[in-house]
């Protein structure tokens, strides 16, 4: 469900800002055109955002500035401490993760999520996109922005390329975590009744655009 992840979140939330800013070398290039990457994804929402993974409200304040109401679920107390602090109170912020989270007090247009949906498995991220098919009406939109993998064979050279570089970290990350290929997410989002589309935005992170197509 992810929060076998958690200590590494509350260890992350002192230095998350740092780390998507490139200050760490290992993750520079995963965090590439961070900004970019989360303004697509706030541009793309609808009105009424559930977002999952909030972490330090990143994408969250995007999401306010364009004028959209944000319902956020995030896991880490430290992760929603920062996020408080830096949006002020303008966003709901509940403790929750992908599976499990109080429901929206009011119907929601898209679903979003940034960095984090890798840490479900490929069944929990079947279980969490059928709930979400639940949640959304026709039209409606989930849109995340993770690392993904084209094929088995890219995620295999990603692995290989870390290590030669002496990335190791950056390798254990990749092979313990749950990283996933565009085939298997694209028939999990068809087999919940959504059409999706995917958009590289750098070496590791692809943009997930997929749309309910019945009710």
């Amino acid at each position: 469900m992810g929060r076998e992840f958690l200590d590494l979140f509350e260890q992350w939330a002192e230095s998350y800002d740092q780390s998507v800013e490139g200050d760490d070398e290992q993750y520079r290039d995963v965090f590439a055109g961070y900004d970019r990457i989360l303004s697509t994804v706030a541009d793309k929402a609808g009105q009424v955002v559930l977002e999952f993974g909030v972490g330090t409200g990143n994408l969250t304040k995007k999401l306010l500035e364009r004028g959209k109401t944000v319902y956020g679920i995030e896991p880490s107390a430290p992760m929603r401490k920062k996020a408080a602090e830096k949006l002020g109170g303008q966003a709901v912020i509940m403790d929750g993760d992908f599976l499990q989270f109080p429901p929206p007090p009011e119907p929601i247009d898209t679903i979003t999520s940034t960095y984090a949906f890798h840490h479900l498995t490929d069944a929990e991220k079947d279980k969490a996109i059928a709930k979400y098919s639940q949640l959304l009406h026709s039209g409606g939109k989930i849109v995340f922005a993770d690392t993904a993998f084209r094929d088995k064979e890219a995620f295999r050279q990603a692995v290989e390329a870390a290590r030669a570089r002496g990335f190791h970290d950056l390798a254990d990350d990749l092979e313990r975590e749950y990283y996933t290929t565009l085939d298997v997410l694209a028939s999990l989002f068809a087999n919940h009744g959504f059409s999706v589309s995917f958009t590289q935005q750098n070496a590791f992170v692809w943009l997930m655009e997929a749309v309910k197509q019945t009710t």
